[in-house]
């Protein structure tokens, strides 16, 4: 899949805050006659089941028409915040997205050094078999990469929301070093 050198160019300018000729303009219209997409039995289906989701991508992507600056694109979301779960959060897949606010993994701001970068976790095993499954297709579509949220969402995931919002009043300075050294996984 190629984009025009004006596209390129719009992109890039784009992300670095200016303009180029216009502004990116990405637009899609639904084909007349492209089916349906195929349809998940459950949540933990559409979410976790990697051969589905790899037929439902290209499902989306092929039955797209693309104008100005639009292309074929493999969001290969597993969720907002995933990081959550190849650190030692749990997850649940629900119908419109998954959720990582499940339990509680930090429990004691003096004692995080068991929050640490699984790569066997299931997720971190899912995100990268995905884009595997999706790598044949670079040429038909640009694939990214998965919302592994922001540090405060992570964070949030992993002691709860309500939870943290007292904790930044309590532990200012121990959710500081954590969000270092979240920040160092998660980059």
């Amino acid at each position: 899949m190629l984009l025009s050198n004006e596209t390129k160019k719009r992109y890039d300018a784009f992300w670095a805050g200016e303009t180029f000729e216009r502004c990116v303009l990405y637009l899609t219209t639904l084909k007349e006659d492209a089916p349906p997409p195929p349809a998940a039995k459950d949540a933990r289906q559409k979410w976790t089941d990697l051969e589905y989701r790899t037929r439902l991508i290209l499902h989306n992507a092929r039955s797209r028409n693309y104008y100005a600056d639009a292309f074929p694109m493999a969001h290969n979301n597993f969720g907002p915040g995933s990081l959550a779960a190849c650190i030692g959060g749990t997850y649940l897949p629900a119908d419109s997205t998954v959720w990582f606010e499940n339990e509680q993994v930090i429990t004691d701001w003096n004692d995080t050094d068991h929050i640490v970068f699984n790569e066997n976790s299931e997720m971190f095993k899912m995100e990268n078999e995905l884009v595997d499954r999706l790598l044949p297709y670079k040429d038909e579509l640009m694939i990214s990469v998965t919302d592994i949220g922001g540090a405060f969402d992570i964070i949030a995931s992993l002691r709860g929301t309500q939870q943290l919002l007292m904790d930044l009043y309590e532990y200012p300075e121990q959710i500081k070093k954590f969000t270092e050294k979240l920040q160092y996984i998660w980059k």
